[in-house]
């Protein structure tokens, strides 16, 4: 919990249980008995409100919710369904992971948007150059097969920087 606010990320806890079992977890802000139906409708209700949901879950009336959401992770000990709506799964359980893989796609995005610009500058002076007479056509093939590599190579040493 403290991983992803500190990402300025919110965490919301709704489960099926009762609260007295709910509050055994101490993660904070925490709904319980709700059924599958209201567990969808906050989804939609937070995503109609601006928020991209990402939803963990592990028992069948987590489902709908899951199907609602931006993006679903289910726990890999759970029920076969969530595991079928679920765009990942978590293995071992814990959920720290969750924080560190938003942490890599946040990095991973930032990476494409850095290599977008890059790209899209160089290939506009490079067209804006060649439509002007100023660069060979020759010159400008190369410089575009050379884009493409520092693009890719931009690519790699991100990829490895990850890990």
């Amino acid at each position: 919990r403290e991983m992803l606010g500190g990402m300025g990320i919110g965490v919301r806890i709704m489960t099926g249980d009762r609260a007295d079992s709910a509050s055994v977890l101490e993660l904070g802000e925490c709904e319980a008995g709700l059924t599958a139906e209201a567990k969808a409708g906050r989804v939609r209700a937070a995503q109609e409100g601006g928020s991209r949901v990402l939803f963990v879950g592990d028992g069948v009336n987590d489902a709908p919710a899951m199907a609602e959401a931006f993006a679903a992770i289910a726990m890999s000990g759970g029920a076969a369904l969530p595991r079928e709506v679920a765009g990942g799964a978590l293995y071992g359980g814990d959920l720290s992971a969750v924080a560190e893989a938003v942490g890599i796609g946040r990095r991973v995005a930032r990476g494409i948007r850095s290599n977008l610009r890059f790209a899209a500058i160089y290939n506009v002076a490079g067209i804006g150059l060649a439509a002007a007479g100023v660069l060979h056509p020759v010159a400008a093939a190369v410089l575009m097969l050379a884009s493409s590599a520092t693009v890719s190579w931009r690519a790699l040493r991100f990829g490895r920087a990850l890990g």
